[in-house]
């Protein structure tokens, strides 16, 4: 027959490692949700800075279109640096086709030449997320550094998963404070029996 403490620790060691196993399942599943939802939601930011700059270049009259006017237009807009933003005027009296007419400061090199449309890339360490947007004569880019979703993913995780440590502590020692005191009676008996008669 085996001992109570023999009994009472397999159950602990079985609850806890299906415990850590659960929750270890839930973690993933929350990180790869959370990953997937935040880049959707940046995307969109993206997207949305895109569509800004767009409506406020063609409210713009075409003979206005100018480096330093431009320019000034996007800092204004730009948000505190963390979206680059370029924008290109494609015309027949230009012989190359495409002109860089406005850019923002530290914005990547050849962001006109990315593909339509969102795409990831990379520049030299740094990778960047883009979104290109074309409205006729215009095209306008805005793209953002990668470590930054990085990073806000890393923090909101780091918030979520605290308490999901903590909860599984107190559910450990939940279950170790109710095995014990269930255990008791038998404890008990174990005692009794293996004294000396």
């Amino acid at each position: 027959m085996q001992k109570p403490n023999s009994l009472k620790w397999r159950l602990v060691s079985s609850l806890l490692a299906l415990m850590i196993c659960l929750w270890s399942l839930v973690f993933v599943w929350l990180y790869i949700d959370l990953q997937k939802r935040l880049q959707h939601t940046i995307d969109q930011r993206l997207h949305a800075s895109a569509q800004m700059v767009a409506r406020l270049i063609q409210q713009l009259p075409m003979q206005s279109l100018d480096e330093s006017a431009l320019a000034q237009q996007l800092h204004s807009t730009d948000q505190e640096q963390l979206i680059a933003c370029e924008v290109s005027l494609f015309s027949s009296d230009i012989s190359v086709g495409q002109h860089v007419i406005a850019k923002t400061r530290g914005a990547p090199r050849n962001l006109s030449h990315q593909a339509l449309g969102f795409s990831t890339w990379q520049q030299g360490e740094t990778q960047w997320r883009s979104y290109v947007l074309r409205r006729g004569e215009i095209q306008v880019v805005a793209a953002e550094r990668m470590f930054l979703r990085d990073s806000l993913l890393k923090q909101i995780l780091q918030s979520v998963l605290i308490p999901l440590i903590l909860s599984l502590l107190l559910c450990i020692g939940l279950i170790i404070l109710i095995i014990r005191r269930e255990f008791r009676p038998l404890d008990n008996i174990s005692t009794y029996l293996s004294q000396p008669n």
